[in-house]
């Protein structure tokens, strides 16, 4: 590789995860943050994250979700539907909760995602709070 930009780097991120190698993934991106230019952008985040899920990692989630809020990528849509996802997945409902709860801009899969993830880790009751405020705002219901 000549010349390493953000796309070379999320392919090989991808590539990782692909081969179920996520250990591998991680250790890229944690290379990429500490000692490469260009740095992650959102593309990486969301390719990383999922490494966090398979690996149960709840400790790599928040360091990259605390990366995210450092370089402004949290705003993205995708990236916080992805840590409400991941954050779902290594058991931190309470993480989960507080992305949600702090996403300037929620779509169908934020909601859908919150209310997976809270029902998947024994949390019945919020799951279904969340449903009827969703069916209160009238999201997901086609108009």
């Amino acid at each position: 590789m000549l010349e390493r930009g953000t796309v070379s780097w999320n392919f090989l991120i991808a590539a990782y995860l692909q081969n179920d190698h996520p250990a591998g993934a991680l250790d890229v991106f944690a290379h990429m943050m500490m000692h490469e230019n260009p740095k992650p952008d959102r593309v990486t985040v969301v390719n990383a994250l999922p490494a966090c899920r398979t690996l149960r990692a709840g400790r790599s989630s928040r360091e990259i979700h605390t990366y995210t809020m450092r370089r402004g990528l949290f705003e993205d849509i995708f990236v916080g539907n992805t840590l409400i996802d991941t954050y779902a997945k290594c058991e931190l409902m309470g993480e989960a909760l507080s992305v949600f709860e702090n996403m300037g801009v929620k779509d169908i899969v934020s909601w859908i995602s919150i209310v997976t993830g809270l029902s998947q880790n024994g949390r019945c009751e919020e799951a279904m709070e969340i449903m009827a405020e969703m069916e209160a705002l009238k999201i997901g219901v086609k108009r």
